[in-house]
């Protein structure tokens, strides 16, 4: 009995790997090993500092643009200027991000993450601005806002 639920469970496993859904990603990962994604611009953030104790919860905080650097240089890197807007917007979905549909020249998306450093939450959410004239990109701008709750 136990040799045949051995070779069946062997026989799952290899019917498994070999599928097709399961070549294409880890179904259990976060995002795909891919590309760029928020996620990674936000694991190499440094955390959020302590407030004082009389610092409001919920309060907006903004990070500093030094340390967006590298993060608005990939994001620029991946979205350059003369690229239509349509790709644009996949590209930060693929990335993570949400995007509105763009209004008055400007297309806005939006990553929103939760963070639990120390005893508190952290809401994190990174903007992404793309200007936009004539159905294509013309610039990029990244920030990234955070509360603690």
């Amino acid at each position: 009995m136990i040799a045949r639920l051995t070779v069946s469970a062997t026989l799952l496993a290899l019917a498994l790997a070999a599928s097709p859904l399961h070549a294409q990603e880890d179904l259990y990962d976060d995002h795909p090993t891919h590309g760029l994604h928020f996620a990674d611009f936000e694991f190499s953030m440094p955390r959020d500092p302590l407030l004082w104790s009389t610092d409001p919860m919920w309060t907006a905080h903004h990070t500093p643009a030094r340390f967006l650097a590298d993060a608005t240089a990939q994001l620029r890197a991946a979205v350059p200027n003369g690229m239509a807007a349509e790709q644009a917007s996949a590209v930060l979905r693929a990335a993570g991000a949400h995007c509105a549909a763009p209004q008055s020249g400007e297309m806005t998306c939006r990553y929103r993450d939760v963070e639990t450093p120390w005893d508190y939450t952290d809401a994190v959410v990174w903007n992404v601005k793309v200007p936009l004239a004539g159905g294509h990109v013309t610039g990029l701008s990244v920030t990234r806002d955070w509360s603690r709750r």
